[in-house]
């Protein structure tokens, strides 16, 4: 049970970094199709920088068109959900579920004065 409640807080710690990493990217894109390839390639970079292996892995930014349509000098912000199934089924204890659904999310200002597509 000690291994699997370690793997669990490791990988809460890995979900949020990546939440943050991707948030923060982006937010500096110039387009909303930009933020989601940034979000999604900084995720999945960062879960694998700490070896997080995520059987379903999720990484959306919901509202990132209303927010990048936003008039300049006007505040807004992007906010990246990421979502990771973790496997546990390799830990061979009894009453243990097969795997975990994480999810954090971070919000990240875009830069009032930034140009947009």
């Amino acid at each position: 049970m000690v291994i699997a409640a370690g793997r669990i807080a490791v990988a809460r710690g890995a979900i949020d970094a990546a939440a943050w990493d991707a948030a923060r990217q982006a937010s500096i894109a110039r387009s909303p199709q930009d933020a989601l390839s940034t979000a999604r390639a900084t995720a999945g970079a960062e879960l694998g920088g700490e070896h997080l292996n995520c059987s379903v892995l999720t990484v959306g930014l919901p509202g990132v068109y209303r927010a990048f349509a936003t008039p300049l000098g006007q505040p807004a912000s992007v906010t990246a959900m990421v979502r990771c199934t973790v496997s546990l089924s390799d830990l061979i204890l009894p009453g243990l579920p097969g795997s975990v659904p994480l999810t954090f999310s971070f919000s990240s200002p875009l830069d009032p004065f930034r140009g947009r597509a």
